[in-house]
């Protein structure tokens, strides 16, 4: 039977990263120009005007959540976001990190 992973480690780095979905990797707010872009790619024309956080899940290597992109007709665009650092993944071994 296999050793279980220590994950008491792991779980303190996601707690210390979560401030929130809402914040890129650099701890600022999520652009609303380069949301506005990424949506244009995939063909909204609306430009974003802000985002709300929907839901929020810190795991131990990474935090996922969902956002509601606020557009400027009144519309709203639901993104699912997954964040995760270098530090987070950069220990485990590489099929650990394609699963992340």
């Amino acid at each position: 039977m296999a050793a279980q992973h220590d994950m008491s480690a792991d779980i303190k780095l996601a707690e210390q990263n979560a401030s929130s979905i809402t914040l890129g990797i650099d701890g600022a707010p999520h652009d609303p120009r380069k949301l506005t872009k990424m949506l244009r790619e995939r063909g909204v024309t609306q430009n974003v005007v802000s985002c709300k956080l929907v839901s929020e899940l810190a795991q131990p290597n990474s935090i996922t959540g969902a956002l509601d992109l606020n557009l400027e007709d009144g519309s709203t665009k639901r993104l699912f976001v997954k964040k995760m650092t270098a530090t987070q993944v950069a220990h485990k071994a590489w099929n650990d990190r394609r699963r992340s």
